[in-house]
């Protein structure tokens, strides 16, 4: 879905919002835009690799992606009903303020180099990253799925090392929870 989404967005125009300023104005930016957008971490996947394939800086985009799922909407209306506006403006400037803070420090360690060379060669199905005009809904759809397969084969083998981690942690927990109940 982020995918079909950003074939509406053009490049330039991310490009602007997020790239065009210093670098601090770019890191509040980025994480006012992730904490606007209610994307889990899975979904924000896409929207950093469109960042980085659009030229945004890394640190910049790594605040939207700390902030997106971060300071969580639900938590927020949760946080408001159950303790008030100062519990809840105190999740939202802490949320804000470890991404802003965490993206800045990114961008300054020049990081740029580890990024996996599939999210800089992203396209839009032959497509530059910007979005073209025109497309019909079949053609967004399309986009969205050879993008998913895009994603997967650039990803897949860390899916499955932390997969793997999550299932020893997991049955590990379980191990040590029926030896306790035994004992």
């Amino acid at each position: 879905m982020i995918t079909v989404l950003r074939t509406f967005t053009s490049v330039e125009r991310t490009r602007e919002m997020l790239g065009g300023h210093r670098e601090g104005v770019g890191n509040i930016a980025a994480a006012g835009l992730g904490v606007a957008t209610p994307f889990c971490s899975c979904s924000a996947v896409p929207g950093f690799i469109g960042f980085v394939a659009a030229g945004v800086p890394l640190g910049v985009t790594m605040s939207f992606l700390i902030a997106s799922p971060m300071v969580n909407e639900v938590a927020v209306v949760l946080l408001f009903g159950l303790f008030g506006w100062q519990v809840t403006a105190l999740y939202v400037g802490a949320g804000l303020l470890v991404a802003i803070v965490a993206g800045w420090v990114i961008g300054r360690l020049r990081l740029e180099r580890f990024i996996e060379p599939f999210v800089f060669e992203t396209t839009l199905r032959g497509h530059p990253v910007d979005a073209s005009q025109g497309l019909t809904r079949p053609d967004r759809l399309a986009i969205g799925r050879e993008e998913v397969v895009a994603i997967l084969r650039g990803v897949w083998p860390f899916l499955l090392v932390g997969i793997g981690v999550g299932a020893m942690i997991h049955g590990w927990q379980r191990t040590r929870r029926s030896t306790r109940t035994q004992g």
